[in-house]
């Protein structure tokens, strides 16, 4: 399982190198924060589709065949978009919103599959959270690294990112044919299966379950606080003058992957999860603050202060409401809760990219924050707000 974890990590690498190298790339051949937003809301609503099918079908039949089908399916598309961007890049330009649309849907129903394939090797549903977390999104820590170097090295910077995309999946999907066999006693959920769509609802309305209450609102009222996160870097990179923009924004990135570790290790680690989240959530609440202070410097302030205390509140909010979950539907239960981020992220990334384009982004970024950060605090004193 660890060679499984460690090349899963490599894959993540890959693909979010990719990514952070996508954002000044679609950015600069079209123009506008807004264009890059609307990419953004194509990723996480492909990702929406991802979370109720991934939910749908997580948590009964093979794992690890439904994990490998969805990995080949990605780097197929893959292949086949490099193809095309070889051959005749604006083709590939205008295809480009479809293929992210596509390529994102499979992954992420692949990354639902995942996390369930990580709770039967683990008896902890919160902490398993925590290590699908840390090994598809921590690859940030490296992943800007390699997105500063490629522009160096190479003219076409973009296309190479997407080869070595292509590459690190390959590699993760020769791992996961080798790996060894899932329990098929745990691999599988004896039950009655209900029809298709009554199954995608059960998905999309799960999040919603009174078990789950208030963490499952929390994580709302977090995610919306969440918004237009990408569109804010990218603002700033293109504000500050010093560093170049397609260098900046990975530079940004390192910071960003390295509080995630950090703050996933001090997650499964803390005895006192609600007493540290509530010092995450006055930490977000007040870089919502610091950002209706005027200048470049404050707004680096608060993105520093909001990315530290983000990742703490995301690891133990997830920890928190999944451990609350029955485990013969935490697939489902974990999908509907990334179906949700996808959902709410990618409507405001939208909206802030507009935002953003006409001078009233940073206004309303604070003042999102502000009101989301009070309305978590208060949900904390309700009867069900403390860890048990």
């Amino acid at each position: 399982m660890n060679s499984l974890l460690f090349f899963a990590f490599i894959n993540s690498v890959g693909v979010i190198t990719m990514w952070i190298m996508l954002a000044p790339y679609y950015s600069s051949v079209t123009g506008g924060l807004s264009a890059f937003g609307i990419i953004i809301m194509v990723r996480q609503f492909s990702g929406i589709l991802g979370n109720i099918f991934g939910g749908t079908i997580a948590d009964h039949g093979s794992i690890k065949a439904k994990h490998f089908w969805c990995e080949l399916s990605v780097v197929l598309s893959a292949i086949l978009f490099a193809t095309i961007f070889f051959i005749h890049e604006e083709i590939a330009i205008k295809a480009l919103p479809l293929w992210v649309f596509f390529r994102f849907s499979i992954a992420t129903i692949s990354s639902v599959i995942f996390y369930k394939l990580l709770t039967v090797y683990s008896s902890k549903k919160g902490e398993s959270s925590i290590v699908q977390m840390m090994v598809s999104q921590g690859a940030v820590i490296i992943a800007p690294i390699l997105a500063i170097i490629f522009p160096i090295l190479w003219e076409k910077s973009f296309f190479i990112a997407l080869i070595f995309d292509i590459v690190t999946s390959i590699t993760y999907i020769a791992v996961l044919l080798n790996s060894p066999p899932v329990d098929e006693k745990m691999d599988s959920a004896k039950r009655k299966l209900q029809p298709l769509y009554i199954q995608m609802i059960q998905t999309a309305t799960a999040m919603f379950s009174k078990k789950l209450y208030p963490w499952n609102v929390i994580q709302i009222l977090l995610l919306i606080g969440l918004g237009g996160f990408l569109v804010f870097v990218l603002n700033i990179s293109h504000t500050q003058k010093i560093i170049p923009a397609d260098i900046f924004f990975p530079v940004m990135s390192v910071f960003y992957g390295f509080s995630l570790w950090a703050n996933g290790y001090i997650a499964k680690k803390t005895k006192k999860p609600i007493n540290l989240f509530t010092v995450s959530i006055i930490g977000l609440t007040l870089s919502g603050g610091i950002l209706l202070i005027d200048g470049l410097v404050f707004q680096l302030i608060s993105f520093f202060i909001y990315v530290e205390f983000l990742w703490l509140a995301l690891h133990l909010s997830n920890k928190i409401l999944l451990d609350r979950a029955p485990k013969k539907n935490i697939g489902q239960i974990n999908g509907s809760r990334a179906l949700y981020l996808g959902l709410i992220f990618g409507i405001t990334e939208l909206i802030y990219g507009q935002l953003f384009d006409i001078n009233q982004g940073i206004t309303a970024m604070s003042y999102t924050r502000i009101v989301c950060g009070v309305g978590i605090i208060l949900l904390l004193f309700t009867k069900n707000g403390k860890y048990s």
